[in-house]
C-alpha cells in the first residue's frame, strides 16, 4: 500500500486489510478539517454500479443547460430491459415512468434497467465519459450498458475509476460545487436515499438501516453509491457525523471470494475500513 496520508490511520488499515485476497483502494477526505487518506488512490479499479453515481452527474448537467427535463417521460423498452439489481426487470414493456424516476432508481435499488434508459437520454457512454473529462476526471469511464456488450468498449466491466477520482466527485457534489447548488442538493438527496448502504456502516452502531440516529442531538446520515459484481465491492459515501462531514471511497477489486453473502471479504473490509475512518473523524469526542 502506498500513498498513505492521515498517518494515525495507516497502520490499522493495513492490519485490517491483511488477509484480504485482492486488492484495496481508499481514499478520504474531511470537509471541516481539510485531512486526507489516500491509499492506492489513484490505481485504477474497476466500478461495478459505483460508475451510475458519474450518470447520474450527467442528467442533472443537462437538465440544467435545459437539453432535457427531469420531467419528461421515458418508456421501459424490451433491449434495455436487463437482469440483476432493480425493479424495473419485473415490470411490464412499455412502463413509463419519468427521467427523474429513472435517476432515482438508478441509485436508490442500484436499477439497471433504468441505467440503460438514462445512459441512452444522456446520449450513452461517450457523453458520460465527456463530462467526466470535463471535471477533469479522466480516469473515469463507463464502458458500456449494464449487461448489453459493447465491441468497441475501451475496458472491461461497467466501468472503471480510481478512488480519488470517485471520492471527489462526491465531494465536489458535497460541496455545492459542480452545477448549481439546488441541482447538488437534489442529488445528494436521492444518494441519501440509496438502499444498499450496509458495507459502509455494518460496524457503525450509530447507523443502521434506517439512519435513525440513535443520540437524537447529533448528525448521523449517509449519502452513497455502491458496487458489486464477483470479485468487486465498492462504495462511495458522504458521512454527515457529530465531528463535521468527510467522503470515504473504498474500493475492493480482485476478490477471491465469490460469495454475494453479507460476508463476503469485500464487504466485511469495507466495514472495518469504515469504522476505522469514523472512529478517527466522526466519532463524537467524550
Amino acid at each position: 500500500m502506498t500513498e498513505m496520508r492521515g498517518a494515525s490511520l495507516a497502520n490499522p488499515i493495513k492490519k485490517a486489510a491483511a488477509a484480504f485476497s485482492g486488492r484495496l483502494g481508499v481514499w478520504g477526505h474531511h470537509l471541516e478539517t481539510g485531512e486526507e487518506l489516500a491509499i492506492r488512490a489513484d490505481e485504477v479499479f474497476s466500478t461495478a454500479s459505483v460508475i451510475k453515481l458519474a450518470v447520474m452527474y450527467e442528467v442533472f448537467r443537462l437538465a440544467g443547460l435545459g437539453r432535457l427535463s427531469l420531467d419528461e417521460a421515458l418508456t421501459l423498452d424490451r433491449p434495455n430491459m436487463v437482469t440483476g439489481s432493480g425493479i424495473l426487470k419485473d415490470l411490464d414493456e412499455d412502463h413509463r415512468l419519468s427521467l427523474r424516476e429513472a435517476a432515482t432508481l438508478m441509485i436508490v435499488v442500484s436499477d439497471n434497467s433504468a441505467t440503460n434508459l438514462c445512459i441512452d437520454r444522456v446520449g450513452g457512454w461517450d457523453a458520460v465519459n465527456a463530462a467526466m473529462d470535463g471535471l477533469g476526471l479522466c480516469r473515469t469511464r463507463l464502458h458500456k450498458k449494464v449487461f448489453i456488450p459493447n465491441p468497441q468498449a475501451i475496458g472491461p466491466g461497467l466501468g472503471a475509476t480510481t478512488p480519488r477520482e470517485m471520492g471527489t466527485l462526491m465531494l465536489r457534489i458535497a460541496r455545492r460545487e459542480l452545477l448549481t447548488p439546488a441541482a447538488c442538493d437534489q442529488m445528494l438527496d436521492i444518494l441519501g436515499r440509496q438502499q444498499l448502504k450496509e458495507p459502509l456502516v455494518r460496524d457503525i452502531e450509530e447507523f443502521d438501516n434506517d439512519d435513525a440516529p440513535t443520540d437524537p442531538l447529533a448528525p448521523f446520515a449517509l449519502a452513497s453509491k455502491g458496487g458489486a459484481v464477483e470479485g468487486v465491492r465498492n462504495e462511495v459515501g458522504l458521512f454527515t457525523t457529530p465531528r463535521g462531514r468527510y467522503v470515504l471511497s473504498v474500493f475492493t477489486n480482485d476478490s477471491k471470494d465469490p460469495r454475494f453473502h453479507p460476508n463476503n471479504e469485500g464487504v466485511v473490509l469495507i466495514g472495518r475500513v469504515s469504522r476505522l475512518v469514523y472512529e478517527a473523524w466522526g466519532r463524537a469526542r467524550s
